[in-house]
C-alpha cells in the first residue's frame, strides 16, 4: 500500500529562527506583531498583552535585565516568551549561622 496517497505528503518542515530581545526599544517595536500573534491566539487574556507587559517594564523592571526571547518562521512571528531576569545574592546565611560565635555559661 502506498501511504503517501493514503495520508497526503508530509508537512514540510519549519525553520524557526529564534532572537533574544535585550533592548526596552526593540520590545517597544514589537508592540504591533504582538498584538496580531495574541489576537490570533486561543489563549488572549490581559496579563499576555503588550499594553500590560510593556507598562510592567517599565514601571517594575527596576533592577532586572529584560529578556524577550521570540520566534519566527521566515518574516512571521510565531512565539514570544518574555522575562524579567533578576542577578539574586549569593546569601552564605547557613554558613555564617553555622560559624557563629557562641557564649557558654
Amino acid at each position: 500500500m502506498d501511504t503517501t496517497r493514503v495520508l497526503g505528503s508530509p508537512p514540510k518542515p519549519r525553520v524557526v529562527s529564534v532572537e533574544r530581545i535585550k533592548d526596552p526599544a526593540a520590545f517597544e517595536a514589537l508592540r504591533e506583531e504582538w498584538d496580531a500573534l495574541l489576537e490570533a491566539s486561543p489563549s488572549q487574556c490581559l496579563f499576555l498583552t503588550w499594553e500590560w507587559l510593556y507598562t510592567w517594564w517599565k514601571h517594575l523592571g527596576g533592577d532586572r535585565s529584560l529578556c524577550i526571547i521570540t520566534a519566527r518562521s521566515g518574516d512571521e512571528l510565531v512565539a514570544i516568551a518574555p522575562f524579567a531576569l533578576r542577578q539574586w545574592p549569593r546569601w552564605d546565611f547557613w554558613e555564617r549561622e553555622a560559624s557563629a560565635p557562641t557564649t557558654s555559661t
